[in-house]
Formats: C-alpha cells, sequence, structure tokens
C-alpha cells in the first residue's frame, strides 16, 4: 500500500538534491511516505522542515540502558560484574545501539569475566582509580609521580584527547559529589575522600585549564606537550590562591564603594546641632562614653545554629504562602504582612526563620516585640509553624553566609561564624544630648553610644 523512503544523515544532502526533494514533497505521491534521519536538524533548509512532522528522539537514561544490559546478561549467560555494566552505560551516552556495541566488544576482548578494566581497554578510556590518582598527584604537587602516571597511560595506547575528557568527567564527579546532598553519582570511598580536600574554586580552576587544553589540541599536532604543560599549571598554587581571594576582594570592593558613599553623603549634608538646653552647661569630661550592653536582638550564634539546622522542607512551606502576604486586609495585620513580605527568607529550622531586609532600620522595626507578635499571629493562624525568627541586612548576610559556605566547601559539615557584632539592639526613648555627644552618636552610631552621668 505504501512505499516507503529513508533518508538517513539527510543534512549531508547537497543543494541541488534538497531542490529535487523539495519539489517532491510540495505534491507528494499518497503511497509514499519519507522518513528523514538526521543528528543535526539545524542543518537542513526551513523549507523542508515545515513540510515534515518532527519527532526528537531523546538519549537514554543511564538506569535504563543497565536495566536492560542486566538483562541480556541474564538471557545470554554473560560473565560481567555489576560496575562493568555501570560503566558501559555511563560510555553509551544515552545510545543503546553503543551499549550493545561496547558490551560485544568487552565480552570477545575478556578471557573470563568481563571486569571495568576491559570496558576501559576497548573504550579507549582511562581507569577511574587511575584519573584520580593523577589528580591526587597535582593536589600534592608531586610533578615526578604525576608526569610518570601520564607516561604510563599514553604508553598504554590512551589517546591524549581521551585523557584530557576523562579528566574533565572525574572533575565533575567531584564538584558533584562535594555540592549535591544526594547520591547522584555512586561515589567510590576514593572519590569522597578527594572531594574534602578540594575547594569549589580549584575544581573551577583545573577545570578552565583543561577546556582550554580540550581546544588547544583539537589544532595541532603536539597534543602531548599541551597536556603536560596544563598539569604544570595546574601545580601551581599561586594562580590558585588568586582565585581563592577573588570572590573575597569583590566583597571588600563593594563594601569599600559603599563606605565612600555614605561618607560624600556626610561631608554633604553634615549633621546639624540640636536646640540648646540647660544641660548643655554640664562639662563634657563628667560624662563618659561606652559602648553599649545591651542585649542585642539578632547574634552571630542564632544565625550559626539556623544555619546548621536548616530544614529545606519548613523553608519551601512557608514559601508557599508568601507570595499571600499582601492579599492580607485584616487591619491589625495588614501593614505588619507587607513589611513581612519584603524580607527575603534565607533559611528556617523546624521552628525558627531567618529573614533578610536591605537595611537594619526594618529589621529593628521587625524584632520589636509587639511586631514579632503580629507576625506569629499571621504564620501561625492555622497551625503553629515557628516560635521566633530573626532579621539581618543583606550586607551582613551575604558576609557570614560566604564565610559559613567557606567553611563547608572545606569539608567542615558544622562552620562556626566569627564573632561579629550585627549593630542590632532594642530601641530606647530618645532622649535630649548636647551637640557634643550628638556628633558621637552620628559618628560611632546610636547603637554603639551610651551617655554615663
Amino acid at each position: 500500500k505504501y512505499k516507503v523512503y529513508i533518508i538517513d544523515e539527510v543534512h549531508m544532502l547537497s543543494t541541488g538534491a534538497f531542490n529535487a526533494l523539495l519539489k517532491t514533497l510540495e505534491e507528494p505521491p499518497k503511497h509514499v511516505i519519507f522518513i528523514l534521519a538526521t543528528t543535526e536538524p539545524n542543518k537542513i533548509p526551513a523549507t523542508i522542515l515545515s513540510r515534515c512532522q518532527r519527532f526528537d528522539f531523546r538519549g537514554i537514561a543511564p538506569k535504563d540502558i543497565e536495566k536492560k544490559l542486566f538483562d541480556i546478561k541474564e538471557m545470554e549467560k554473560i560473565k560481567i560484574t555489576d560496575d562493568a555494566i555501570k560503566e558501559i552505560a555511563r560510555y553509551a551516552e544515552g545510545g543503546l545501539r553503543d551499549a550493545l556495541s561496547l558490551l560485544d566488544q568487552a565480552v570477545s576482548f575478556s578471557d573470563d569475566e568481563v571486569t571495568e578494566n576491559d570496558v576501559y581497554a576497548v573504550s579507549g578510556s582511562v581507569s577511574k582509580e587511575n584519573l584520580l590518582k593523577l589528580l591526587d598527584f597535582i593536589f600534592n604537587k608531586e610533578t615526578t609521580q604525576a608526569f610518570s602516571l601520564l607516561n604510563d597511560m599514553i604508553e598504554d595506547g590512551k589517546e591524549v584527547a581521551k585523557i584530557v575528557s576523562d579528566l574533565i568527567s572525574a572533575l565533575r564527579d567531584l564538584l558533584i559529589e562535594k555540592n549535591v546532598v544526594f547520591d547522584a553519582i555512586r561515589p567510590t570511598k576514593y572519590v569522597e575522600e578527594l572531594s574534602k580536600k578540594y575547594s569549589n574554586d580549584r575544581i573551577y580552576f583545573y577545570l578552565d585549564i583543561l577546556n582550554g587544553t580540550q581546544n588547544d589540541i583539537k589544532w595541532s599536532n603536539q597534543k602531548r606537550a599541551y597536556l603536560e604543560l596544563a598539569i604544570v599549571k595546574m601545580i601551581d598554587h599561586k594562580q590558585v590562591d588568586r582565585i581563592d581571594y577573588q570572590d573575597d576582594l569583590e566583597v571588600l570592593n563593594k563594601r569599600i564603594s559603599g563606605l565612600e558613599f555614605e561618607i560624600s553623603k556626610i561631608k554633604k549634608n553634615p549633621p546639624q546641632p540640636k536646640a540648646k538646653s540647660p544641660n548643655d552647661n554640664v562639662p563634657l569630661e563628667q560624662k563618659e562614653i561606652v559602648t553599649s550592653d545591651q542585649k542585642p536582638l539578632v547574634s552571630v550564634t542564632d544565625i550559626e545554629r539556623i544555619l546548621n539546622n536548616g530544614d529545606v522542607n519548613k523553608k519551601n512551606l512557608i514559601l508557599k504562602g508568601w507570595d499571600r502576604l499582601p492579599l492580607i486586609k485584616d487591619p491589625k495585620l495588614e501593614t505588619t504582612a507587607m513589611l513581612l513580605h519584603e524580607a527575603k527568607l534565607v533559611a528556617a529550622t523546624a521552628n525558627e526563620l531567618l529573614l533578610v531586609y536591605p537595611n537594619k532600620i526594618n529589621c529593628q522595626l521587625m524584632m520589636k516585640s509587639k511586631t514579632k507578635q503580629v507576625v506569629f499571629d499571621i504564620l501561625n493562624a492555622k497551625t503553629k509553624l515557628i516560635d521566633n525568627f530573626f532579621c539581618i541586612d543583606e550586607a551582613t548576610w551575604h558576609m557570614l553566609f560566604d564565610a559559613f559556605m567557606t567553611q563547608w566547601r572545606q569539608g567542615n559539615k558544622k562552620p562556626s561564624l566569627p564573632a561579629t557584632d550585627l549593630a542590632l539592639y532594642a530601641e530606647t526613648e530618645d532622649t535630649w544630648q548636647p551637640g557634643s555627644v550628638a556628633l558621637a552618636i552620628d559618628f560611632f552610631g546610636k547603637d554603639k553610644v551610651m551617655i554615663k552621668e
């Protein structure tokens, strides 16, 4: 009834062939069906694509390929280890045909049971153990051992391009093990140990060098030389140190810019002295300026506790109703609800929240006892969600969070934050101060100064 014409790699047709095909597709016979297969649809003329029904074939998940290979193992009584099957599924990159071909080659190559090393041999890849050893030598600045292992790999017939590609994959595994909380790659103990040694910045540095090397060796006959130079660069710790401090420098530059802006504002609008009062006759020497001993509204210990006991589910639960806060029209709750909505919820525990505001004024306002009670009435209206919450300004949050994550990346699963005065204290009633004391308050900050008679 039908004639089916299958044109594989259709994007390879010449311009004349495409024009002829287009003429046929414009007036197709009823009994003819064309199936055009290609891996690069972007190279097919738009006039052809517009007359076709498109079906995109996606890569098969590694787990599904593994399942199919295990079925074949049972049906064909093939002797092969589970790890070897997993490696075949990984190298197939979503193609079941490639996986079957690699399995067939590995079975033919092996004398007895197919192992991971047999898969590495037939695929031309480097064993994961050797890759991680090479990275360990680089990390420990053991140049001689690193070059010796590289030489062994090349003598075993491994291509330089494949070594670079496998090194990038190994670094990817380390990065995922270090940053992803779930077991996505089933890491070995060796991977876990190495991931604790490397910082994210160091891995990014290595990846940048290897990506550049991968591009260089495509157009060069000195592939081995480029790889050896890349290893020397990765061993050079001075460049790594420069990258490790890059984030800190950016934070400092932002803070310096902010301080310069504040100073310029003070110069343009100097503080005006308050009206004179009889108390001005009291000599300044009889008054002593001391740092405030008020209890802070929030401390570094509070933030450290929340970050170390984070509850993602509680945070997501509260965020689900966050956008409904502006819809509250109860006169007693409306203003506080709007102020609460302006905050950024950055962390939560089973019974505490950490909110971030652009400035300290909103933080102090939110942590007043009356305001806190209104917040509890809003969030605990149906079910009790929290017992307490804390607010900090955005600049302080970024500083503390960066310090927390730096320790986390170094393998410390319970980071401790540096002692810091967050400059958030309970407000007291304003009282009159002489001009000289007002100047001190403007300079040091109201929350840092108190007058002792």
